[in-house]
């Protein structure tokens, strides 16, 4: 299946309900420093956003395979980035 950048940015703010979603921080490519990022995860696809109201994506990580470490492992659903 092939997707375009104008299919996955609406598929990241169309109205089908998020798997989970909130505030993280992401490491810049060129700048390398940590940035405040808006992510909604809807299957195996986290998006990222600039804002919470923002309403298109900066970018999107397709996460193939995914294993849990740390804390958030454990099932305490505090996570590992406190």
């Amino acid at each position: 299946m092939k997707l375009n950048e104008r299919s996955l940015a609406f598929y990241a703010t169309c109205d089908s309900p998020a798997d989970n979603s909130g505030f993280l921080y992401k490491r810049g490519e060129r700048h390398t420093a940590y940035h405040r990022r808006w992510f909604v995860l809807k299957g195996n696809m986290l998006f990222y956003f600039e804002e919470r109201d923002s309403r298109e994506p900066v970018g999107v990580i397709v996460l193939e395979v995914a294993v849990p470490t740390g804390e958030a492992a454990a099932g305490d659903g505090r996570g590992a980035g406190r």
